[in-house]
């Protein structure tokens, strides 16, 4: 997702310069936006925990309970590839949002990936959809607001680069494993992104809301592509990193 549409400007179509800067450069020129990067730790986040148990399904399957199933999973891949991992919970316990960015920041972690599940009131809204911080100066995807009143530069756009680069990664890897619906890599001013210390991502799995999604999210098969797709894009992330330097 872009921050705008594209225009028809003195009889030739544009693209924002917000676009250009952060979508497009970093996706075709990797390299360069990923200098200063850094691989060597990775945060996992699954989301909720403890008291606040996030969306539950109609069949009683509880966010809190599958975000943790699913970074155990993806840890182990990252494990077995060599990449150190620190998560924020390991077990059902709630830890709060500054606590989260607060355990990657004393990590001096390299990247923070936050595992979360979708909820709708429409039961066909289905599909994964990946958040990256939203330009300063633009409205997040969801919004109607006008997108260029307001919105200063917040800490985590110091990464605008790489959380796209990250975000498109992931969201590739779960679409390739899951073939799931692609909601897009979408703009959100999430606290998670709006403060990390380094690029971060929140990834939305699935909708527990959508029969057939929760149905799948009842097998290990499709946990297991899930896991193996977050952790495909960690991995390809890791290696875009490496390639930089």
């Amino acid at each position: 997702w872009m921050h705008g549409p594209v225009n028809m400007v003195r009889g030739r179509w544009a693209v924002l310069e917000a676009d250009i800067k952060t979508v497009v450069d970093p996706l075709m020129r990797t390299k360069r936006h990923l200098e200063s990067a850094g691989n060597r730790l990775v945060v996992l986040d699954p989301g909720h925990g403890g008291s606040d148990s996030g969306a539950r399904s109609a069949g009683g399957l509880n966010e809190k309970e599958l975000t943790l199933d699913i970074a155990m999973r993806v840890r182990a891949i990252l494990f077995n590839a060599g990449v150190k991992v620190v998560m924020t919970r390991e077990f059902d316990r709630s830890v709060s949002l500054p606590d989260r960015l607060k355990l990657a920041a004393d990590k001096n972690a390299d990247l923070f990936v936050s595992i979360h599940f979708n909820s709708a009131p429409n039961p066909a809204a289905r599909g994964t959809e990946t958040f990256v911080l939203t330009g300063a100066g633009y409205a997040s995807s969801a919004s109607t607001a006008d997108s260029r009143t307001g919105n200063p530069a917040l800490p985590g756009n110091r990464f605008d680069g790489a959380n796209v680069i990250l975000g498109y990664l992931v969201q590739r890897g779960v679409l390739e494993h899951s073939s799931n619906f692609d909601r897009g890599v979408r703009r959100s001013r999430f606290a998670l992104l709006r403060d990390a210390h380094c690029p971060a991502v929140l990834v939305e799995c699935a909708f527990l809301t959508h029969e057939s999604e929760e149905s799948m999210l009842r097998t290990n098969e499709y946990r297991d592509a899930l896991a193996r797709g977050i952790a495909g894009g960690i991995l390809d992330y890791v290696r875009a990193v490496e390639k930089s330097r």
